[in-house]
């Protein structure tokens, strides 16, 4: 149904501005056994992306299907996540497990991410089913094994779950009252993490997952930050950044990944230093949004497919695209909207109930929950709120608005 939804929403497209590089390095891994997005010879390594998504999309490619196939599998796989919740919300003693299940099975903003080659809608899976495990080891320390796993999975496909370890091993910690078992539980599961680690340190002399923080964190954090600060239009800043790399790197030896990432971390933090203030206040914005843009899932998505396949002109401003957008699009955008906006209200008021309520019963997976939310809406501020990115908490807030209904007949049967 998600699927169907996706397509007659969208038109048919599945892929995105980000979707290329996947596809390029999945080709490069399949073709030459090379983690690298140059189309030609030689086949440069580089460290953009880490290699969960790119290896997801493999079998795809070395079977020749269509992008339409591969976002129906993921589409598939993504109907786990409401099954995987519901039983989560269970094994909790939920008084309305079914609630939690359709608030993730009617999130616009998951079923019209989730079709998309990109990294999104595997990770939420991966996500889910490592919380499904730590949930369900309380009773049999064996899925703790498994989770830990399963999160190291996820944190390949998209790096922002790097620290997402920590977290479950202070809960663990909680719940077992010692901290020994929890550290090597989770220190298995990271060893293909750190192995990734290891091969980014020896290539690039750089031991981070990937460029892509830094690089997100110059170009969307501080070309903001200085468009505002200076009264300057955000693409010229954007662009002005670019032309600043290419010249840093003109003369780097390659592979240079990692010596831009260390140059774009030093110029994103001299501009964030030199006007703390605006970074406070844009920051402070984004964490906000992060959970009020929801609503506009639909039309993030749409708006930024027009960005990646038609390039603004010298003619129209982007504030003009976005009115011209919406002129357009007025009377689907609005009635999308207006549905994920109710939905989401009622799930926030729900969950602030249900909050409460566990609070009083389950202490420790409060604060694991909680900790999950402020997680992902502090690690969002790194670049723009775009809706696609509040995707992992939706299954979170699910949880909880599940606490938030009490079970009547006939209500969540």
């Amino acid at each position: 149904m998600a699927w169907w939804t996706a397509v007659l929403v969208t038109g048919a497209v599945f892929t995105g501005p980000d979707s290329s590089t996947y596809l390029r390095l999945a080709d490069n891994l399949l073709r030459e056994g090379a983690f690298s997005l140059m189309p030609f010879e030689p086949y440069i390594p580089d460290m953009i992306r880490t290699p969960g998504y790119p290896g997801f999309l493999i079998p795809f490619r070395a079977l020749g299907v269509s992008f339409a196939f591969i976002a129906l599998v993921q589409s598939a796989i993504g109907a786990l996540v409401p099954l995987l919740i519901y039983d989560t919300a269970k094994q909790l003693h939920a008084p309305s497990p079914r609630l939690a299940a359709w608030i993730v099975a009617a999130d616009l903003c998951l079923i019209l991410f989730t079709p998309m080659i990109l990294s999104d809608g595997l990770f939420v899976l991966l996500l889910t089913l490592s919380l499904w495990l730590f949930i369900k080891g309380r009773n049999d320390g064996i899925y703790w094994w498994a989770a830990s796993l399963v999160m190291g999975s996820a944190i390949l496909v998209r790096p922002i779950g790097l620290y997402l370890p920590l977290l479950f091993f202070l809960w663990m910690v909680a719940e077992t009252r010692t901290w020994k078992r929890p550290a090597l539980i989770l220190l298995i599961g990271l060893v293909p993490v750190f192995g990734w680690k290891l091969r980014n340190d020896m290539i690039f002399g750089s031991a981070a997952l990937s460029t892509m923080d830094m690089n997100n964190l110059l170009l969307f954090n501080a070309a903001a930050v200085e468009a505002e600060a200076t009264a300057r239009p955000f693409n010229e800043v954007q662009a002005n950044f670019i032309n600043e790399a290419r010249s840093a790197m003109e003369h780097e030896p390659v592979p240079s990944a990692g010596k831009y990432r260390n140059w774009a971390k030093s110029r994103a933090f001299e501009v964030l230093r030199d006007h703390p203030g605006v970074f406070m206040k844009q920051s402070a914005a984004k964490m906000a949004m992060y959970f009020f843009k929801p609503p506009r899932s639909w039309f993030d998505r749409a708006l930024g497919l027009e960005y990646a396949y038609a390039p603004l002109t010298g003619a129209e401003s982007e504030e003009g695209r976005i009115r011209r957008f919406f002129a357009e699009n007025h009377k689907l955008t609005v009635a999308l909207s207006g549905f994920q906006f109710l939905l989401s209200l009622c799930t926030f008021a729900f969950a602030l109930t249900g909050l409460v309520r566990l609070w009083k019963q389950q202490p420790a997976s409060v604060l694991l929950l909680l900790t999950l939310l402020v997680y992902f809406m502090l690690a969002s501020t790194i670049t723009m709120p775009d809706a696609r990115f509040r995707m992992p908490v939706v299954p979170v807030l699910a949880i909880l608005a599940s606490f938030g209904l009490t079970q009547k007949k006939g209500l969540t049967a």
